[in-house]
C-alpha cells in the first residue's frame, strides 16, 4: 500500500480551497479529511521519512508508532467533523485556515525530530 503523509494531504487540500470555488471548494472540504483518514489507517507501524538537511542531520518528517496513530485518527476525524460543520462558510481563506490548522497538527503527531516538530508547529 502507497503511504503517505496524512498532514501534507490537508495542507495540499488547503492551497486547493484557496484556488477552487463554489461547490468544489465543499467537495475539498470533506474529501481532504476523508483521504488524511485513511492515509493515516495504511500507515504501518514503524514508518520512517528520513531526509537529509544541512550537516548530515536527518529530518524524521514521518514516524509512526501506535500512539501517533490513536491520535492521528482522532485529529483526522475532528478535521472531518469540522469541515462537515463548516460546510456553509463561503470564504476560502477560512476553509484554507482550517485545513491548513488539522494539517499542521497531523505534521506534529507524525514528527521524528525536534526540528520537524517546530516546523510543524509554527
Amino acid at each position: 500500500m502507497i503511504e503517505f503523509h496524512p498532514g501534507l494531504i490537508l495542507l495540499f487540500g488547503a492551497v486547493l480551497a484557496v484556488a477552487i470555488p463554489g461547490r468544489m471548494r465543499q467537495v475539498i472540504m470533506v474529501l481532504a479529511p476523508i483521504l488524511a483518514l485513511l492515509s493515516v489507517y495504511s500507515l504501518q507501524d514503524g514508518a520512517l521519512w528520513n531526509y537529509g538537511f544541512i550537516n548530515d542531520l536527518n529530518l524524521i518528517v514521518l514516524k509512526v508508532d501506535p500512539l501517533s496513530r490513536v491520535f492521528g485518527m482522532i485529529f483526522s476525524i475532528a478535521a472531518l467533523i469540522c469541515n462537515i460543520y463548516a460546510l456553509k462558510v463561503k470564504n476560502g481563506g477560512e476553509i484554507a485556515a482550517g485545513l491548513a490548522y488539522a494539517g499542521s497538527a497531523l505534521g506534529v503527531v507524525y514528527a521524528g525530530d525536534w526540528l520537524t516538530l517546530f516546523f510543524f508547529w509554527d
